[in-house]
């Protein structure tokens, strides 16, 4: 996969999300929201990488090829930036604190309510402060 295809990925789910969230359907535009976010994240991993680099250590592509929200931010390079634009606009750390808790275990988990699915949601896609804008 490369930056492109995260990217529609990324755009795709949560497309998902909004349309699970308006049937109703909790979990899933919850968990949707997390994997929209994620796809975002690994596409500015993508970006970092040369067309006919050599592939990086091993330890580092397992440490990229995670659900972990946190620790796919800091590889993609872009923790630092995230503090600097939270400085100007505060709603934007309130959203990636809302959405940084996120894990892939959600599939598993029927424990999302609307309330959390639209926090999680709107966290995520707001035109403003959203965290995949």
């Amino acid at each position: 996969m490369n930056r492109i295809d995260f990217q529609s990925l990324s755009d795709l789910r949560i497309e998902d999300a909004r349309a699970l969230l308006e049937a109703g359907r909790f979990g899933g535009a919850y968990y949707f929201t997390g994997i929209a976010i994620e796809c975002g994240l690994k596409a500015a991993i993508a970006k970092q990488t040369a067309a006919h680099d050599f592939p990086p250590k091993p330890e580092l592509v397992r440490s990229i090829y995670v659900h972990t929200l946190g620790d796919l931010l800091k590889h993609a390079l872009l923790d630092q930036q995230l503090d600097r634009d939270c400085i100007l606009q505060p709603e934007l750390r309130r959203n990636w604190d809302v959405v940084k808790s996120w894990t892939v275990d959600a599939r598993y988990s029927s424990v999302a309510t609307e309330q959390t699915a639209k926090d999680m949601f709107s966290s995520a896609s707001d035109i403003k402060t959203g965290v995949l804008t």
